[in-house]
């Protein structure tokens, strides 16, 4: 019966000015589904709808739609977001040709990241490794692979041949939450056997003291 008499109520809103009324969506409801592990926290789910910040009987359009999914993945809560404007069967719109509909947005929220264990990582301290992730405690969980080539190639860079990188999660207590273990094979590294310096009139002495690497030839 509610649901009847929004619809009715919504049918009455005037049309706007300007000739765009047909470019407006009017939400009859807004229908928001949250995956995660371990079922959804009704507070979350409250926080979220307040961040959508939309509800029955706003006038939207299709670059407030984008807005909306663009601030749902700037959070990084989630791993995929969908918001979609689904208009009402029977193509039912106002007065003024403004669509009528249901505001559908779908979320999957992957396990949060409670801590970060670091294996393996000498040379580099772990605090170097950490600069390197793009996933910290307290986000959601991403691509394992995206911090996997990070660390890689920063081993590259040091001069490392063939570091190897896993990247694994293991979970807790709270079905929301795992930790993040990461995994680090260094491998062989290149090695230094011939070093010739030029010094340009500069004191050799104080070159190599400088230098982190090298070896008398």
């Amino acid at each position: 019966m509610q649901e009847a008499f929004l619809l009715f109520a919504l049918l009455l809103l005037p049309a706007s000015a300007g000739g765009t009324e047909q470019d407006v969506l009017v939400v009859e409801r807004v229908e928001l589904t949250i995956e995660t592990p371990g079922g959804s926290d009704p507070g979350f789910v409250e926080k979220i709808r307040r961040l959508i910040g939309v509800t029955a009987g706003d006038r939207i359009d299709g670059e407030a739609l984008a807005r909306i999914e663009r601030f749902l993945e700037e959070t990084r809560f989630f791993s995929e977001v969908s918001v979609r404007f689904r208009p009402h069967e029977g193509g039912v719109v106002t007065a003024g040709g403004a669509r009528i509909g249901i505001l559908s947005v779908r979320l999957r929220q992957p396990p949060r990241i409670a801590d970060v264990r670091i294996f393996g990582n000498a040379p580099l301290l772990e605090e170097e490794v950490m600069q390197i992730l793009t996933r910290y405690p307290g986000d959601g969980m991403g691509d394992p692979t995206v911090e996997e080539d990070r660390i890689r190639r920063r081993y590259l860079a040091e001069g490392f041949i063939d570091p190897r990188v896993w990247v694994r999660t293991r979970k807790t207590l709270d079905p929301h939450e795992v930790v993040l273990s990461i995994f680090i094979l260094p491998g062989r590294y290149f090695r230094l056997r011939h070093l010739e310096i030029d010094p340009g009139g500069l004191d050799l002495g104080g070159i190599r003291f400088r230098m982190k690497t090298w070896r008398r030839s």
